[in-house]
């Protein structure tokens, strides 16, 4: 290995200035301290978020959504699902040339195949994927720390008549209310990395999933040195609050509750399609031959899969049905 991938730079001032630490940034301290130090995700006094951090959340999701247009009737696949030949429109995201596209479209394929099941949408937020949800005949309970955002979800259901089909409440993910073995699956939009400094996270996703349920997230991770670089310096011009990326002791704490964890679809060169943001003809290529590159080297060079800077995560709760004789 060429001691550049051995070389794991710190990036100390620009993580110091989002108020959270990159898990990379400790690495040989969580092995020195070993699996005791993660029984919660991150060290509490840096990780463990506060009542100001879920106010400081609050209130900037409230702001957002004071900034969208009016909850409004849509196309639900040409809206959320299908790629856009147009651009410019205010509201814009799923089209080929976000980065995150792809993601969306391997999330949103294997969703499809829980039709009939009772879904639970994580920071539902304006209530996109509790409508997409829906639409493909799931039972949707969904919740949200802001109560604007909450408002917002219900009327965008209600006025695209699935307001029966969606129960939004606003919510806590540190002390759910649902009962146990409730849902068949737990996902959310992007959600996970804004959930999991919170203490209980994933252990109350677990117990609100029946045996053999599933939690089903894409997410951003941090073990990309140049985009764990430049993250914080974009959420900090742009005034995010609450962002984080996923690091080593979260994937081992989610081990530690789940049953089985997997990682698949890891994006190392596809992450860079970001720098490539406007949905233009040209943008949607390069997003394409990027991927096609993911696809083809990372299979190749093994070692490339450890800087990985995006993924999809599925952790499952283990069946407690007695094996077949």
């Amino acid at each position: 290995m060429t001691p550049f991938l051995r070389f794991r730079p710190r990036f100390r001032y620009a993580a110091q200035h989002t108020g959270f630490m990159s898990d990379s940034c400790r690495v040989d301290e969580v092995k020195e301290r070993g699996a005791t130090v993660v029984q919660q995700p991150k060290a509490s006094a840096e990780k463990g978020a506060s009542d100001e951090m879920v106010r400081a959340e609050t209130a900037f999701a409230e702001r957002r959504i004071a900034n969208r247009h009016p909850a409004r009737k849509i196309d639900i696949m040409a809206e959320y699902y299908w790629p856009r030949v147009t651009f410019g429109e205010k509201g814009h995201r799923m089209d080929i040339g976000d980065n995150r596209y792809l993601f969306y479209r391997r999330h949103l394929d294997h969703l499809k195949e829980f039709s009939g099941k009772h879904v639970l949408n994580v920071a539902c937020g304006p209530g996109r994927l509790s409508l997409y949800l829906a639409h493909q005949g799931m039972t949707v309970a969904a919740f949200d720390i802001s109560p604007a955002s909450v408002q917002y979800a219900r009327e965008f259901a209600e006025i695209n008549g699935y307001g029966d089909a969606i129960d939004v409440q606003v919510m806590d993910i540190r002390s759910l209310t649902y009962p146990d073995d409730a849902f068949d699956v737990v996902t959310g939009e992007a959600a996970l990395h804004h959930l999991i400094k919170y203490e209980g996270c994933l252990e109350n996703m677990y117990r609100v999933l029946k045996p053999g349920g599933v939690a089903l997230f894409w997410e951003s991770f941090d073990f990309d040195p140049l985009i764990r670089f430049l993250r914080p310096i974009n959420w900090r011009r742009r005034g995010y609050v609450g962002e984080y990326m996923l690091g080593a002791s979260d994937l081992h704490h989610a081990r530690e509750v789940f049953d089985e964890v997997l990682i698949s679809d890891q994006s190392v060169f596809y992450t860079y399609s970001r720098f490539f943001r406007k949905p233009t003809p040209l943008n949607r290529r390069v997003a394409r031959l990027l991927k096609r590159v993911d696809d083809m080297l990372l299979p190749r060079l093994p070692f490339l899969m450890r800087h990985y800077s995006l993924a999809y995560m599925q952790m499952k709760k283990r069946s407690t049905a007695p094996l077949p004789t």
